[in-house]
């Protein structure tokens, strides 16, 4: 077998007795692509409507958060708002949050997606390939690693932000998006 981008391609050897034969199956998707593709039709493509997220949760009727994993889920800021979701796709188990709050002086909107089952470098790869992204600052303060890029989406600028551990071996970590609000 011989993979080549999305596809995977089996050929045959050609002898005497053997005709040429090919087969080409699409290459399942890495975990990275469909976290980036679920965050991209979630959080990038309906910014900065986040009621548009609030609709694609009761379409898809994920599961509002509750207790203490809302409380882990709130915006830093009491002053800001935010709602959170489970969500099971394509088996896979991932968190969806979105919030509304203040940034010197203006508002602002963040959706934000949690995944555990992916690498994070292929992701900033994803990342950097997929939106004309800038990076703007790679950080790591308190064992975590932030990943800031700058963007756009339908014309307005975003700051697109990775949060994951330090320790680039763990697996999985908050892929956010942020923009101002509309008026």
């Amino acid at each position: 077998m011989i993979g080549l981008g999305k596809w995977f391609f089996l050929v045959c050897i050609v002898g005497s007795s053997l005709p040429l034969c090919v087969y080409a199956q699409p290459r399942p998707a890495a975990a990275e692509e469909e976290f980036f593709a679920f965050f991209n039709r979630v959080c990038l493509l309906t910014m900065p409507r986040l009621d548009k997220v609030r609709a694609i949760a009761r379409l898809s009727q994920w599961k509002p958060v509750k207790g203490d994993l809302a409380t882990l889920m709130a915006p830093a800021d009491s002053a800001s708002t935010g709602e959170g979701w489970a969500v099971v796709e394509g088996g896979r188990s991932m968190y969806v949050g979105i919030s509304e709050g203040k940034l010197d002086g203006r508002k602002m909107v963040i959706c934000a997606a949690l995944g555990t089952k992916f690498d994070s470098s292929e992701l900033v790869k994803i990342i950097e390939s997929n939106r004309g992204s800038s990076a703007l600052s790679d950080e790591v303060e308190n064992l975590q690693r932030y990943r800031v890029w700058k963007g756009s989406v339908s014309g307005q600028q975003v700051l697109i932000q990775l949060t994951t551990a330090a320790d680039d071996t763990v697996a999985g970590g908050t892929l956010a998006v942020m923009a101002r609000a509309p008026n």
